[in-house]
């Protein structure tokens, strides 16, 4: 069971994780232009871990880290389905049903581990092994879909409905539900 001081550390990083992310933004056109992107995120990373009394490398830090990015990343997706909504492009029925394949999709990639390759692996075993993952990771979906009882021609119909609406196809594998505008 989760104790109090964690909770209100996990609180206190999704909250610093916000205005971070606005930082970061910001300083990623500048480090742009000074070539010191990953040096200056690694530097945020260390300064808010220092700030809260948390390993940067502890479970908790990365877990919150995680959390808030979800957060934000779906907060911005509720937002650009309800300007869809409200220019008419899209009805709120298909903008619930995205967000819904969009919870759907995180729940089923986070319980799959990142595949370890072992450094002796050839370059068709490592293929063999992801292809492998994709086919798991497929199946669990399809199963994640049947469970919360949305058809294929559904997610089908959305995708064209989506697609018409302007939304583009994520680019980040994103899969069935991963539509970005």
């Amino acid at each position: 069971m989760v104790n109090k001081k964690s909770k209100l550390v996990l609180a206190a990083v999704v909250a610093v994780t916000g205005v971070v992310v606005g930082g970061l933004a910001f300083s990623n056109v500048v480090d742009a232009q000074r070539g010191s992107n990953s040096e200056s995120k690694m530097a945020v990373y260390e300064k808010v871990s220092e700030k809260l009394g948390i390993d940067r490398n502890s479970d908790e830090f990365e877990a919150a880290f995680k959390e808030a990015r979800a957060e934000l990343k779906t907060e911005k997706a509720t937002e650009k389905l309800s300007e869809a909504v409200t220019q008419g492009t899209i009805t709120q029925e298909q903008a619930d049903l995205s967000l819904q394949l969009r919870s759907l999709m995180t729940e089923v990639k986070e319980s799959f581990d990142k595949p370890e390759f072992d450094e002796d692996m050839t370059t068709e075993e490592r293929k063999a092994q992801r292809e492998e993952m994709k086919a798991q990771f497929e199946a669990s979906f399809e199963q994640a879909l049947s469970d919360a009882g949305i058809s294929q021609d559904e997610v089908d119909e959305l995708k064209e409905t989506m697609k018409e609406a302007g939304f583009e196809k994520s680019s980040k594998g994103k899969g069935r539900g991963g539509f970005r505008k």
